[in-house]
């Protein structure tokens, strides 16, 4: 995360400097300066949710993660509907876990709106009491070839191995259904860590 704000602030900074240049070739690349700054906004946003030892809670995760998903994909032409449990068992969680999960949860995201061309996905999450926890993406987009699509910028080739490694991480396991013309179902399972990883 400091990567993309040292990279996005110095983005930043060539296209606010280009605006003074009043030339046909300026004037393009600045409307994308708004965007930027809120991306990096928002990447800020998650730096200090993931350091923050007040959010270490299960309870605190899931209403960030449902939050952060209402908010990227408002504005965009994809309607998002979240399914959250109404209740949660009472469970510290550390830092890093939550850090993996924010970026399976974004990433999967970004891959719906860049690659699904859906005009709706649904975010789900279950935490069942005994156990491990359920995080869904799921999309009613373009889908694609998982078996051969494995020189796609999205799902079908780095994307997919990214999640996968951040599901390793978690000790858990991702799930990729798909099929072309119906869309894109992402399930990450993951075991709840022991409270004892909480520092």
């Amino acid at each position: 995360m400091h990567d993309d704000l040292g990279a996005g602030l110095t983005r930043l900074a060539w296209l606010t400097e280009q605006q003074s240049h009043d030339s046909a070739e300026s004037r393009g690349p600045v409307r994308s300066a708004p965007e930027l700054a809120r991306d990096l906004l928002r990447s800020l946003d998650e730096t200090v949710w993931v350091v923050n030892p007040a959010k270490d809670r299960l309870e605190s995760v899931i209403i960030y993660l449902g939050s952060w998903v209402r908010e990227f994909f408002a504005g965009t032409s994809v309607e998002v509907v979240l399914n959250l449990p109404p209740t949660v068992p009472e469970r510290p969680i550390p830092a890093e876990w939550r850090h993996h999960l924010l970026l399976v949860v974004r990433e999967s995201c970004r891959n719906v709106l860049r690659h699904a061309h859906a005009r709706q996905a649904e975010f789900s999450l279950r935490v069942p009491s005994d156990g491990p926890l359920e995080l869904s993406l799921q999309d009613h987009g373009c889908g694609f070839a998982l078996e051969t699509d494995s020189s796609s910028p999205g799902l079908g080739g780095n994307g997919l191995a990214s999640l996968r490694r951040r599901a390793l991480e978690l000790n858990g396991t991702l799930e990729v259904r798909t099929t072309l013309g119906q869309g894109t179902r992402v399930t990450l399972t993951v075991p709840l860590p022991p409270a004892s990883e909480v520092r």
